[in-house]
């Protein structure tokens, strides 16, 4: 979860005030404006959350998507339209095998998922 380090308000002009809040999670800063901004979020904003174990995929899995239809290959939509990347830590190693035809396998196993299933890709790569 965030950790909210600090919230303040700044006087720019008499007239206006600014909010501004400061997040820290897992070492990442973020920081977030109130005044009303005039965009809306897309994939090219994603967070990455590397997973050690199909459980804690299925658990972000569950616990963030709102919108069931986004999904694919990991990537899933929150209820405020951010964009989610669940990895399983054993992805780097099954697509980036120096076997490319058990590389290509487990890849084209996973273009089939939207939830990445972690044994499923690994059959595919051991019957690649």
């Amino acid at each position: 979860m965030p950790l909210i380090l600090k919230t303040w308000s700044r006087r720019r002009k008499a007239r206006r005030c600014s909010a501004i809040s400061c997040l820290k999670t897992s070492g990442l800063r973020l920081v977030d404006s109130a005044r009303q901004q005039n965009f809306a979020f897309n994939e090219a904003i994603s967070f990455l959350v590397n997973c050690e174990t199909q459980q804690d995929v299925d658990r972000y899995l569950e616990s963030l998507s709102a919108v069931p239809a986004a999904e694919q290959c990991g990537w899933l939509k929150d209820k405020y339209g951010l964009s989610w990347q669940i990895i399983p830590k054993q992805l780097g190693r099954f697509l980036g095998h120096s076997d490319r035809k058990r590389a290509l396998a487990a890849l084209n196993a996973m273009l089939k998922m939207k939830k990445i299933v972690i044994a499923d890709i690994e059959k595919a790569f051991e019957h690649g």
